[in-house]
């Protein structure tokens, strides 16, 4: 029962991450959680954050349905949701590294 979980576990670690390096926000993120466009003087860190909170509070969501059993649970979604969260945190480290990496030659 143990190597039937941990493989179970690495299955769907393979799709998160596949999801994940499929994942185009402009393509996917629109049908994963609403009100996610750009707001007016907003900059992309501060999108991208947002963007995280909204798929957090999805997921946590989804999460929920699955415990309870409901019959809108979906487990695509969820995985969905995962990959795109993740992909998302990815982007956010991608964008503050870059930025530290600017202001280091800067101050050079």
């Amino acid at each position: 029962m143990k190597k039937m979980r941990q493989a179970a576990a690495a299955s769907l670690d393979a799709q998160v991450k596949a999801g994940a390096l499929a994942y185009r926000r402009e393509r996917h993120l629109e049908g994963l959680v609403r009100g996610a466009e750009a707001l007016p003087g907003e900059n992309e860190a501060e999108h991208t954050r947002r963007i995280i909170g909204r798929l957090r509070n999805a997921l946590r969501a989804e999460r929920a349905r699955a415990r309870a059993g409901h019959w809108t649970y979906d487990l695509n979604r969820h995985i969905a949701l995962k990959a795109a969260l993740t992909a998302e945190c990815e982007r956010l480290s991608s964008h503050s590294a870059e930025k530290q990496s600017a202001g280091a030659k800067a101050g050079a």
